[in-house]
């Protein structure tokens, strides 16, 4: 029970960083993988998230953000 408590406000807790994060004019623009971020915490708040897509996800969120450090050293 404790550690579906904790796991709840880890994702309240990200959720408050990613609104944050797109609420920022630096993001502007770039806020579409963000948004979905907040979408598949949302599915993991309530319990209805498929491993294999957070794996998926997460494939797709690194490539991002090499080609994001590739275009900020450019």
């Amino acid at each position: 029970m404790k550690h579906e408590e904790d796991q709840k406000r880890c994702i309240e807790r990200a959720y408050e960083l990613v609104d944050l994060t797109v609420a920022d004019p630096k993001w502007r623009g770039r806020s579409k993988e963000l948004l979905r971020i907040r979408e598949m915490l949302g599915e993991e708040y309530i319990g209805r998230i498929d491993l294999r897509k957070i794996e998926q996800y997460y494939a797709y969120c690194l490539d991002f953000a090499k080609a994001n450090v590739k275009y900020e050293l450019e």
